[in-house]
Order: structure tokens, then sequence, then C-alpha cells
């Protein structure tokens, strides 16, 4: 008899997977989420202690460090609070052009006197 999957009991489950995953046998009295659980942990510390960074991958992880923050540093701006009503102040004109059906932005930049 054919067993599916979702009627597969907490051993047999574990019991197919002792054989990819040895240290799962001291798992068998605990639930089937506490054993994936194990398992990941498990898994992930494989990857730090067995795959180690190399000196390359180290250099470019510091150089990439590196240039995030003085990219973060240089995308920070102070705004003036007159330069913040400039800006407003612009806005405006344009949402009022384009309300009235001037083009935006105007042929003679000049022209356009912002207070």
């Amino acid at each position: 008899m054919i067993r599916s999957d979702f009627e597969k009991t907490k051993q047999d489950y574990l019991a197919g997977h002792r054989l990819n995953y040895g240290h799962l046998n001291g798992c068998s009295s605990r639930t089937i989420a506490q054993s994936l659980a194990c398992l990941t942990i498990i898994s992930r510390l494989r990857c730090i202690v067995e795959d180690p960074m190399t000196e390359a991958e180290k250099r470019l992880r510091e150089y990439l460090a590196k240039i995030g923050r003085r990219g973060g540093l240089a995308g920070r701006r102070e705004l003036t609070r007159s330069h913040a009503k400039q800006m407003v102040a612009i806005r405006e004109a344009k949402r009022a052009a384009l309300k009235a059906g001037r083009p935006w932005p105007p042929r003679n930049r000049k022209a356009l006197k912002v207070s």
C-alpha cells in the first residue's frame, strides 16, 4: 500500500532523511518542525565553517561597504528654509501652468518669477 506524503508518519519522514543527514539520528523524538529547524541551523553552520570567505571576497566586501558609506554621506543634504520655499513655489507654478494648459517648463525660463 502506497501512502501519500501527507499520510507519512514522523518516523517515516525522519527515516528517509537520516540517509542524507546523519545528524538527524538524535532527532527522532522531536517533531518534524523541530527537526527541520535543527537541519537548517546545522546547514547554515556548515556554510559558515566549511566555506570561509577568500581574501578577495573580504576586500570586495570592505570596498563595497566603504563606497556605500561614502555615497550615503554625500547623498545627505540639509535643506534651508528659503530653498524649501522656492521648491514649493516652483511646484505650485508647474501645477498652475499645467492646469491652465500652458507648456511646462516655460519656454522663457528667465521670465518665470519665483518669489
